[in-house]
């Protein structure tokens, strides 16, 4: 099984460099002496904060206004998302090779609010990348105007991988509901057994497959559960096929913030 995704964790410099421009934006005065180590902006409190002189003209940059006030946001709602689809990529393997249908039953319910959460937190993505700070002014330079429409482009960028994890893992957890809780029970299966004719007990069931693999590229009720390590080695195959995807839309997110942020030291 693939290994968390790389992003979360590099993320986590970059959250912290972009956390701490907005710090720097929001007091608004005298730059600090540049730092000699190479990543000057920590969560720490800034040093001699107290005797920072405070110059009410002092207007910040637009790029350092979208950093607080749009890229910090987006950067939370990205880091969750990463976090819930690397634990319910553990879940689906696990839900797949070692549960019974009484524990699906019970791993459905999980998941439900896993995607709940997938969803708002997609959603606050979502928004930040609308933000009108984004949105350059008339007097705006041009190179801020650039750096702007990177960043928002790379965040949309990040979005729309993010809307295929989420429709992926919804798209599971729907098809397994449908079969779980869709299904006849004992005594209508008994009865259809009963009544059907001879050498035919149903449709003839489609071959397992990973369930974004299948010959449709659809997912729909009759889709059978995979079973065993092969079962959930196709499904975790197709999971990693979209994080690796995710991961490249990320990492040019990433470059882009990296630098608009080196710009409100």
């Amino acid at each position: 099984m693939a290994g968390p995704l790389c992003f979360s964790s590099k993320l986590n410099v970059v959250f912290a460099l972009v956390f701490s421009a907005a710090i720097v934006v929001a007091i608004q005065g005298t730059p600090a002496p540049a730092p000699t180590n190479p990543f000057p902006f920590t969560l720490g409190p800034l040093p001699n904060a107290a005797s920072v002189p405070i110059i009410g003209t002092t207007r910040s940059r637009p790029v350092c206004t979208a950093i607080r006030l749009a890229v910090k946001p987006a950067l939370e709602a990205a880091m969750k998302n990463d976090t819930i689809y690397s634990a319910m990529r553990k879940t689906i393997f696990d839900y797949v090779v070692r549960d019974n249908d009484a524990a699906r039953d019970l791993r459905i319910v999980q998941m439900d609010k896993q995607i709940a959460d997938l969803v708002r937190s997609t959603s606050a993505l979502d928004d930040a990348t609308k933000s009108i700070s984004f949105r350059p002014a008339p007097s705006t330079r041009t190179e801020d105007a650039k750096t702007l429409r990177e960043l928002q482009g790379t965040l949309a960028g990040v979005l729309d991988a993010q809307r295929v994890q989420l429709d992926a893992l919804s798209g599971f957890v729907e098809t397994e509901r449908a079969r779980l809780f869709g299904r006849s029970d004992e005594s209508v299966q008994q009865s259809q057994r009963a009544t059907a004719p001879t050498g035919q007990t149903g449709s003839t069931p489609s071959p397992v497959t990973g369930f974004l693999a299948d010959s449709q590229h659809t997912l729909v009720s009759q889709h059978p559960t995979p079973v065993g390590l092969s079962g959930a080695h196709m499904l975790d195959r197709d999971l990693d096929d979209i994080s690796v995807a995710t991961t490249k839309r990320e990492q040019s997110a990433t470059r882009a913030i990296i630098a608009a942020a080196g710009q409100c030291r």
